[in-house]
C-alpha cells in the first residue's frame, strides 16, 4: 500500500487535535477517521446505487390508523453531503 503524506495544514490540525484531546497515537486517530469516513461513503453509495425498479412488485405496508407522512422528521439527499434530517 502506498504511504500517505499529509499536507502541512492537515498535520497542524492533527497535532492540535491530539494536544486538545490528550491522545498520543496519531496513526490510530487517522485510521479511525478514515475508516469511519470510508464506511459512511460506501453506505451512502450503496443507498444511491440501489435498484428500486422492482419496488412495485411488493404489497404496500399497512400503516393502520397512522399517517406515514406525519411520522418522523423529513429528510433530503444532498450530493456530496448525504442524507440531511430536517429539524
Amino acid at each position: 500500500m502506498k504511504q500517505v503524506v499529509l499536507s502541512k495544514e492537515t498535520e497542524i490540525l492533527l497535532e492540535t487535535f491530539l494536544a486538545s484531546t490528550g491522545q498520543s497515537d496519531a496513526s490510530k486517530v487517522v485510521d479511525d477517521l478514515v475508516r469511519n469516513h470510508l464506511e459512511d461513503v460506501l453506505l451512502e453509495k450503496a443507498w444511491t446505487d440501489s435498484d428500486l425498479s422492482r419496488l412495485g412488485d411488493y404489497e404496500s405496508y399497512d400503516w393502520g390508523d397512522i399517517n406515514p407522512e406525519n411520522v418522523g422528521k423529513p429528510i433530503s439527499y444532498i450530493a456530496g453531503q448525504g442524507f440531511i434530517v430536517h429539524e
